[in-house]
């Protein structure tokens, strides 16, 4: 029970640190940001691919 306590303490500090580091971060500008914003609406639109274990496991050993 105390090393699940710990280890959720530390995965909460864990997340605090990486949500304070990125509120610091300075906006981006330029080029940069044009591409950024256009990545961003690319992907908010992309469907992720389905695919099931047995279609899987035959792409990863057709052996090529």
């Amino acid at each position: 029970m105390k090393t699940r306590l710990l280890f959720i303490f530390g995965l909460v500090l864990l997340v605090a640190l990486a949500l304070a580091g990125s509120a610091s971060a300075a906006p981006p500008s330029g080029d940069f940001a044009v591409v950024q914003a256009a990545a961003e609406k690319y992907l908010a639109n992309l469907k992720s691919p389905v695919i099931s274990a047995d279609a899987l496991w035959e792409n990863l050993n057709d052996g090529d």
